[in-house]
């Protein structure tokens, strides 16, 4: 079902209507990025990078500039909800050439230029997460978060705290049990990562052992 879910968005971002068949090219493309999406966030980079690449030459030969960036926002997007640095340039490349509002709304919101992002131009799942970062209340983290029913959004948005240096011990709490349900390694040990470092900062001691400890037994 979620695959259905992520190939039929992908469709949607394509401009593919109901009921219309989609080219092999796009077939296969979102397949590819569905496979990509399923082997990064368990941690199994070699293959995870081979089907990007694969993903991308599908996309390719239709020669189509906004389905190719909005390709690079799916990786950007899985490097948010695993805590990486995003690698960005090929998609500033294709932006320079082609800008998209939409697509640009996205990468501010990868970003954690909230401030920037238009509501108007949002996936509506992350609308409430927005929302609540503007009216720059803490205490509507988790709600806001939890609000988010797809998994890999919910960790996207727990990244995007991260960024912004706005998490807290039950965001990092909630995105570890989340990751952890979906069986996605590379994302659970970076939260894992992150509330291990966010006790040793405040001085629990005990408790970034037992985070510590946990890492040992999983990595």
């Amino acid at each position: 079902m979620k695959k259905v879910l992520w190939i039929a968005v992908f469709f949607v971002l394509a401009g593919c209507g109901a009921g219309k068949s989609p080219p092999g090219w796009l077939s296969a493309g979102s397949s590819q990025l569905d496979n990509y999406k399923k082997h990064y966030l368990s941690g199994q980079d070699k293959i995870a990078a081979l089907e990007f690449n694969d993903a991308l030459q599908e996309i390719k030969k239709s020669g189509d500039l906004d389905i190719l960036a909005r390709s690079h926002l799916i990786r950007m997007a899985l490097q948010t909800a695993a805590l990486q640095d995003l690698a960005d340039a090929d998609y500033l490349k294709i932006d320079a050439l082609q800008p998209s509002p939409s697509n640009n709304n996205f990468y501010a919101l990868l970003q954690g230029k909230i401030m920037q992002v238009d509501e108007k131009l949002l996936p509506e799942q992350y609308l409430g997460f927005v929302e609540s970062l503007k009216r720059q209340g803490e205490g509507e983290r988790l709600p806001a978060i939890e609000q988010i029913k797809d998994p890999f959004s919910q960790l996207i948005a727990a990244g995007i705290l991260v960024r912004l240096g706005q998490e807290n011990e039950a965001v990092l709490q909630r995105a570890i049990a989340t990751a952890s349900a979906e069986g996605w390694k590379k994302a659970l040990l970076a939260y894992l990562v992150r509330l291990q470092a966010y006790y040793e900062g405040r001085q629990e001691r005990s408790r970034a052992s037992a985070i510590e400890q946990r890492l040992k037994l999983i990595e």
